[in-house]
């Protein structure tokens, strides 16, 4: 780090990938990033012929061979992969975005890394600040929201051609939800939800982006809505990040089901899209999308998040007041990467 002027300059390696859209705070920080490293790769590549990637010997490498001022670990699970030895010397920022049921795939030296070593938590929401206190870590906790990247809101196809090709009418209203196809994210709350809605709104539709067909579990979700009769309601793709924000585009409503978000980027973005967030009270969506753009059921009633629809789908659609732009703009990614900025500087400067 050079402190010998009013301008101060490190370099911060971030572990686990992540924080692309933090890129705008060079040249005052220099984010290196290991994995796009051509020297990291080599040292990666042995150490993976060698079969000896659980003591991550390729890391210390990398940072002997270079030192950083500071270390930030993307997300909770990047401590299964970090030897708390080999962070001694370092300063070390976790940032964390995983709700608690993560917690799981933690073990005790995990934990008490995370309480008694790291000099600083970046939480994306306060709902995960809440949990980690519980957990145990009482102090340099500090909220860093997520970001929205608005450069990535590219639609080459118009809202009308996308509907056509995904088989949708005009008079259709479309009810999303994205994500994996996890008990987390409760698909099945979403297929009941569509049961109930179509007997009163038979044009209404149902799109879940985020199919993998990786496991059972999604053909279990399939026969579902088979065994409901619910093929020519409920569709279920893959997500394809190319054409992630065309599905957006032509929904009409978004449709939050999970039963915990640490944050939920997909209801802000569909908030940025214009389209009226319905969700269960799980967490950050309280904190990423505003409360006049939102609706949240008192508990996990799929009954009263069908009431909360149907009222949805009987009111005009709303326009954004100044209140939702300003909360958009502070959601920005230039906005987010100053106070980043901000947050890594006191860091270094030993001020926490």
């Amino acid at each position: 780090m050079n402190s010998s002027s009013s301008k101060i300059n490190f370099t911060l390696t971030v572990i686990n990938g992540g924080l692309e859209n933090f890129d705008d705070l060079n040249p005052s920080v220099k984010i290196l990033k290991p994995n796009r490293n051509s020297v990291f790769k080599k040292i990666k590549t042995r150490a993976l012929k060698r079969n000896d990637v659980s003591r991550f010997d390729y890391i210390s490498k990398f940072l002997k061979e270079y030192p950083q001022d500071l270390i930030l670990l993307n997300t909770l699970l990047s401590l299964k992969h970090i030897d708390p030895a080999l962070m001694s010397g370092f300063k070390t920022i976790l940032y964390v975005h995983e709700t608690e049921d993560m917690l799981v795939n933690l073990n005790k030296d995990n934990l008490k890394f995370l309480i008694e070593k790291v000099d600083l938590i970046l939480c994306s929401s306060s709902a995960v600040k809440e949990y980690l206190e519980i957990l145990g870590r009482k102090k340099q906790l500090e909220v860093l929201y997520p970001v929205i990247n608005f450069q990535r809101f590219n639609l080459p196809l118009s809202a009308k051609n996308k509907r056509e090709e995904l088989g949708y009418k005009d008079t259709d209203f479309i009810w999303m939800m994205s994500g994996a196809l996890l008990v987390n994210k409760n698909p099945k709350a979403f297929i009941n939800s569509a049961k109930s809605v179509v007997r009163e709104f038979p044009d209404a539709k149902f799109l879940w982006v985020g199919a993998t067909d990786s496991h059972a579990y999604e053909i279990f979700l399939r026969n579902f809505i088979s065994k409901n009769g619910l093929e020519s309601t409920i569709k279920i793709i893959p997500r394809l990040l190319a054409e992630y924000y065309q599905y957006l585009n032509v929904a009409d409503g978004f449709l939050l089901t999970s039963f915990s978000e640490s944050f939920s980027m997909a209801a802000l973005e569909a908030t940025a899209f214009n389209k009226p967030v319905i969700s269960f009270p799980c967490g950050g969506v309280l904190e990423s999308v505003p409360a006049n753009r939102r609706e949240v059921t008192s508990n996990f009633s799929v009954d009263e998040l069908v009431n909360l629809m149907k009222k949805e789908m009987n009111s005009e659609k709303k326009d954004f007041d100044v209140e939702d732009i300003q909360h958009l703009l502070k959601k920005d990614k230039q906005f987010s990467a100053l106070n980043f900025k901000k947050i890594v500087e006191k860091v270094c400067q030993q001020k926490i």
